[in-house]
């Protein structure tokens, strides 16, 4: 009896071969199964639940599970076009050419989410002929970051005037602001993920912030006379006294001692 396997999020049979699925007896449910050309066959010697979805990548094709971003410098180390699949968020900064695109992408496939310039849209679309997601485009002059932004002053003071922000994962204005400095640096934040902020700045903020339509993007707000602390906490008999009269807002765990 072979071995039987569990749910799989991703399952990737590129390089797979008869001989090396023979003894798997039996997989639950697959949200994304990739083939490359030819060996879609293996599919159906596997004894698999649901599947969400099949593709097929042509030989060689690399594959990403997760976020990848591309710039300049990224197409300047490719001599010759790839192939990839994503499964995930692809990030296209706006640096990146036509040329880039139409030269250097053999084979693009995505299931999840792509953010690219306005410009590259129809190239990128020439070249994905498989977009399972969606195509968030963003115009030139917006200004990215991504992960987790802290705004705060030494952040504005970085900024133009009148920047237009792109936020892909998580802001926090969590620290007292130059409200002045705020307004004339940002312009408008556009976030994808999540945005965190004190309860004070939501009437500076919300002629600021705009939340993508259709896109997911949770908003967190820090109430009156709150301190936010990032990290773990842990409280004893001596800890304590600094805690003193304060009401605290933790995103982290709190532990007694």
């Amino acid at each position: 009896m072979g071995n039987s396997i569990g749910n799989i999020g991703v399952l990737d049979l590129t390089s797979a071969t008869e001989e090396s699925v023979r003894g798997i007896s039996s997989i639950g449910n697959v949200g994304i199964i990739i083939c490359s050309s030819g060996n879609t066959k293996l599919v159906s010697l596997l004894n698999i639940g649901n599947i969400g979805s099949l593709d097929e990548v042509p030989i060689g094709c690399k594959f990403v599970h997760g976020k990848i971003e591309m710039n300049g410098k990224y197409f300047e180390s490719i001599k010759e076009p790839i192939s990839l699949f994503v499964a995930g968020q692809v990030i296209i900064k706006k640096d990146v050419t036509k040329e880039d695109i139409e030269n250097k992408i053999g084979f693009l496939g995505i299931k999840g989410q792509v953010i690219c310039p306005e410009k590259l849209t129809g190239a990128l679309e020439s070249k994905c002929n498989k977009i399972k997601g969606q195509l968030i485009p963003y115009s030139n002059n917006y200004h990215i970051s991504t992960g987790k932004v802290d705004i705060d002053n030494s952040f504005l003071k970085s900024l133009e005037e009148k920047t237009l922000l792109i936020v892909i994962g998580k802001a926090s204005v969590v620290d007292d602001i130059d409200t002045a400095l705020f307004d004339e640096k940002i312009e408008n934040i556009e976030i994808i993920g999540k945005a965190l902020i004190k309860e004070k700045y939501s009437d500076l903020l919300k002629n600021k912030f705009k939340l993508q339509s259709g896109l997911s993007c949770k908003l967190e707000v820090i109430p009156y006379g709150y301190s936010y602390i990032d990290d773990d906490i842990y409280i004893d008999s001596l800890t304590i006294k600094k805690f003193n009269h304060v009401n605290i807002y933790a995103a982290g765990m709190l532990r007694f001692g």
